[in-house]
C-alpha cells in the first residue's frame, strides 16, 4: 500500500499539469453531477415551492355544519393546524345565456395563516368590498373574467351582480 501511494506522489510530481487537468475534470463533473441534482428535484417536484409558498396544503373537506374540525390535527398524523370552517353556497355564473355552476366559499377578509390561497395578481378583497369575489384563476380564464369584471350570479336568494377581484390562483 506505501508503495503504491509513493508511485502516485512521485508520478503527480513529475507531471503537475496533467495532474491538475484531472482535478479540474472530477471538481467540474462532481459540481454538474449536484447541480443536475438539485435542479431536477426542482423539475419533478414543483409541489415543495407550492407547498412552501402557500404555508401548507389546501385540502377541502365538505363536513356538516356544527362538525369539529378542530380536531382533526390531534387525529390525523401530519395534520398540523386547520383553516375554517368556510361557508359554502351552490350558485351559478350567468354571462348572457351561457350557465355555469360554481361553489361560493366565505373566506373572510384576512387571509388564513395556513393554505393560504396564491395571488397571481391583483389583490384579496377588503371588508371595503363587500360585493366582491375572488375567482381561482383557471376559471377567470374560461370566463374570460379580468379585475373589476361584473358577474351576474344566480344563487337562493336571486340574482346578484359581483365585481370579480383579480383571478387568483388556487393550486389544490
Amino acid at each position: 500500500m506505501s508503495a503504491t501511494l509513493r508511485w502516485i506522489r512521485a508520478d503527480l510530481r513529475a507531471r503537475g499539469g496533467q495532474a491538475l487537468a484531472v482535478v479540474a475534470v472530477v471538481a467540474g463533473v462532481v459540481i454538474a453531477l449536484l447541480l443536475s441534482a438539485a435542479l431536477q428535484q426542482g423539475a419533478t417536484n414543483p409541489w415543495q415551492g407550492l407547498f412552501a409558498a402557500s404555508r401548507g396544503a389546501q385540502i377541502w373537506l365538505r363536513v356538516a355544519p356544527g362538525s369539529d374540525v378542530g380536531a382533526l390535527h390531534s387525529r390525523v398524523s401530519g395534520v398540523t393546524a386547520v383553516a375554517g370552517p368556510y361557508r359554502a353556497a351552490a350558485a351559478t355564473v350567468a354571462q348572457g345565456k351561457v350557465r355555469q355552476p360554481v361553489e361560493l366559499r366565505a373566506m373572510g377578509a384576512r387571509l388564513p395563516a395556513i393554505g393560504t390561497p396564491l395571488i397571481e395578481s391583483g389583490h384579496w378583497l377588503t371588508g371595503a368590498q363587500p360585493g366582491g369575489v375572488v375567482l381561482e384563476s383557471s376559471f377567470a380564464q374560461a370566463l374570460h373574467a379580468t379585475d373589476g369584471s361584473v358577474l351576474t350570479i344566480d344563487n337562493l336568494d336571486g340574482f346578484a351582480k359581483a365585481r370579480a377581484s383579480t383571478p387568483t390562483r388556487r393550486r389544490d
